[in-house]
C-alpha cells in the first residue's frame, strides 16, 4: 500500500547531506586531533553535526546510526556544557573516528541500494562508557550546578488611575 510519497527524493537528500556532514566529522576531529584538544568551536560543531545525522536517519527510519549519532550528541552536549577538566582527547578522537567509520559504511550501503543496519551495540556502549567515565571524574559526579539565584520575577506598576482603553 502507498502513502503516495515518493521517499527516492528524500532518501538522495538524506545520503547527499550525511555523507557531507560526515566529512565535516572527520576533519573537524583530525583537526582536533592536530591541535591536541577539542576547542569549544569544535565541540558546538560536533554536537551540531551529530544532532543533525541524528535527527535525520531517525527520520529515514536508520536507527543505528540515530542511535549512534544520539549517544555522541550527548557526550558532546556534556563536555559543552560541563566544561571536564580532564578529558582523555585521545580517547574521545578515537571513538569518534570510530563513529565516522561506523556512519561512512553504513551510506556506502546505503548508496548501493542495501538499506543495511548494522548492528552498533559495541560501539554505542564505548560511547556511553566514556561518556560515564567522564561525568563520574566530574567532582560533583557530573550533576548540573547547585541552585542558581532566583531570577526576580518582573513585575508591573499598573497605576489606580489608570483608564481602561477602549
Amino acid at each position: 500500500m502507498s502513502d503516495g510519497i515518493n521517499r527516492e527524493p528524500m532518501l538522495e537528500m538524506f545520503i547527499f547531506e550525511t555523507v557531507q556532514l560526515v566529512e565535516q566529522l572527520e576533519q573537524e576531529v583530525l583537526s582536533s586531533e592536530r591541535d591536541q584538544g577539542f576547542s569549544i568551536a569544535a565541540i558546538n560543531q560536533i554536537f551540531r553535526i551529530m544532532h543533525t545525522i541524528k535527527s535525520s536517519a531517525a527520520m529515514m527510519l536508520f536507527k543505528n546510526i540515530s542511535s549512534l549519532a544520539h549517544a555522541t550528541e550527548d557526550l558532546f552536549y556534556f563536555i559543552r556544557e560541563n566544561k571536564p577538566e580532564s578529558i582523555d582527547h585521545s580517547g574521545l578522537t578515537d571513538i569518534v573516528l570510530e563513529c565516522v567509520d561506523y556512519i561512512k559504511g553504513e551510506m556506502a550501503e546505503i548508496q548501493k541500494g542495501r538499506l543495511s543496519d548494522r548492528e552498533v551495540p559495541a560501539l554505542l556502549d564505548t560511547v556511553k562508557v566514556f561518556l560515564e567515565q567522564l561525568k563520574s571524574s566530574q567532582p560533583d559526579g557530573g550533576l548540573p550546578a547547585g541552585p542558581r539565584e532566583a531570577v526576580p520575577k518582573q513585575q508591573y506598576y499598573i497605576p489606580s488611575n489608570r483608564q481602561e482603553v477602549s
